[in-house]
């Protein structure tokens, strides 16, 4: 259940430069609209307030601008995600349950969305801060934080090297944060749509929420 609610809202020694939000809008926009296909692996870590890790994680994501997006888990707690631009899959393995929704235009603030949606609204929903490279991570970081209260995320970061996404972390409202580490990855090449296509398996529990 962790981590299906974590997936659902689905993630310094050298003084860094905070810039106006309107320019950082504009360079977090001209990142993300040179990536309109991704795929890569990941490790995931899940924090608790204090720090204690509670879940790791590892598996491989695709993603295609508009809206197509799949991310799927190995070893314990295996899960599949699919979003299509008209629903969500949610497939616990393990458990041999699908949930499936309808999915919701207002979650613009999720990372999913951010990583798979439309990149001309930012300034709608985020105060953007960037911090340019200079780090010891040597990242260029975003520090986004929503407008919304009800935010199913209260703080975001995304950290680019050389264009492209290495890092997303994010707190939840619960002050739990995950830590989404990016690595193989490919940018702008095709993706079968297969993908993003998902199949009912036999014998499963199925909750489709309207």
């Amino acid at each position: 259940m962790l981590f299906k609610r974590i997936i659902i809202i689905l993630f310094l020694f050298i003084p860094v430069i905070s810039y106006a939000n309107s320019a950082a809008v504009t360079q977090l926009e001209h990142y993300l609209q040179n990536t309109q296909t991704m795929q890569a692996h990941f490790k995931q870590i899940v924090s608790d307030s204090g720090g204690t890790v509670m879940q790791k994680v590892q598996g491989e994501i695709f993603l295609q601008k508009p809206g197509k997006f799949r991310w799927q888990t190995v070893g314990m707690n295996r899960q599949l995600i699919i979003i299509n631009l008209q629903r969500v899959w949610i497939y616990n393995i393990d458990l041999k349950q699908v949930t499936t929704r309808p999915l919701q235009k207002n979650n613009d603030t999720t990372p999913a969305a951010l990583l798979s949606g439309k990149t001309s609204d930012f300034a709608k929903h985020f105060i953007v801060k960037v911090k340019q490279a200079g780090n010891k991570d040597r990242l260029v970081w975003f520090d986004l934080q929503p407008k919304k209260h009800n935010a199913m995320v209260s703080n975001m970061r995304i950290g680019f090297q050389q264009g492209e996404i290495k890092k997303l972390v994010f707190q939840d409202r619960l002050q739990q944060t995950t830590t989404i580490t990016f690595f193989n990855i490919k940018l702008n090449q095709p993706i079968n749509e297969k993908q993003f296509i998902f199949h009912m398996p036999k014998g499963v529990d199925v909750l489709r929420e309207k």
